[in-house]
């Protein structure tokens, strides 16, 4: 097992709102917009309560996760974890781990530790302002054990099993 920090393990994007006065973001839903209440609900984030249009995405294309980009909510609630099943975008609450190291980590291993880790958030978070907020410096930091490559396969391998079934059972 080896120490990372999150910032060695990809890149992180804290995702924003286009504005809400440019109606045309809006008008036609291609792409998701994720919010901390669509990554509370399962390991992948399949869609959301709202969509914006493909002009969001060319002005604001710097700020959109890719599929296997891990979301992690860092304001409000904090340390809820999903996995990105398309480009989206996210809300400014959500800092993702982009582009992640696979000959570091599996991206599907990183969801697991991370999810395990929400209390940790919380407490990090908790730094005496009413609303609870981990920025992307302090995420950055964040040191994490990783297991080699065959351990977090076979992690992943046991761990996914398990999901997929809770998922097909429809219990989540």
């Amino acid at each position: 097992m080896r120490i990372y920090k999150i910032c060695e393990l990809g890149h992180t994007i804290t995702g924003t709102t286009p504005s809400t006065k440019n109606k045309e973001y809006y008008k036609e839903p291609i792409y998701i917009f994720a919010g901390p209440s669509d990554i509370s609900k399962s390991r992948y984030i399949l869609n959301s309560e709202k969509y914006i249009s493909g002009l969001a995405y060319r002005d604001y294309q710097n700020r959109f996760i890719n599929e296997n980009d891990i979301a992690v909510s860092c304001i409000g609630y904090l340390g809820y974890v999903s996995i990105a099943k398309e480009k989206m975008l996210t809300n400014q609450q959500i800092n993702s781990i982009c582009s992640i190291k696979q000959d570091i980590v599996l991206p599907l291993y990183l969801y697991y530790k991370l999810v395990t880790m929400q209390k940790y958030f919380e407490s990090i978070g908790g730094n005496g302002t009413a609303l609870p907020i981990i920025n992307k410096t302090l995420f950055d930091s964040v040191k994490l054990n990783i297991h080699e490559l065959s351990e977090q396969q076979h992690i992943v391998n046991i761990l996914g099993t398990i999901d997929d079934k809770i998922e097909n059972l429809g219990l989540i």
